[in-house]
């Protein structure tokens, strides 16, 4: 999934998961405009998935050596007024 926290206008783009082994992640809150700080949490789609979230704040693809696992919420601060791209897919323990 693809989040683009940006001043000019609200979008998310999902992108497809791959073939079995990832699911789209849910953000929160959703892609848009913030006036003030935020903090973004990612979670996977199914409660009982086994696995992990990766993500990436640059706009690339996270796969298993691009990212960051996902531990806890993402700081976003207001005060810079700035594009944040954060891409993120949650990966099954299988997969």
């Amino acid at each position: 999934m693809l989040a683009a926290l940006c001043p000019i206008e609200k979008s998310i783009v999902q992108l497809p998961a791959e073939a079995g082994s990832t699911l789209k992640p849910i953000l929160s809150p959703p892609g848009g405009y913030y006036d003030q700080d935020i903090q973004l949490e990612i979670t996977a789609p199914r409660s009982n998935a086994q696995g992990s979230v990766i993500f990436t704040v640059d706009g690339s693809v996270p796969t298993h050596t691009v990212g960051t696992v996902y531990v806890q919420p993402i700081h976003l601060n207001a005060a810079t007024p700035t594009v944040t791209v954060i891409r993120a897919r949650a990966i099954l323990a299988d997969g």
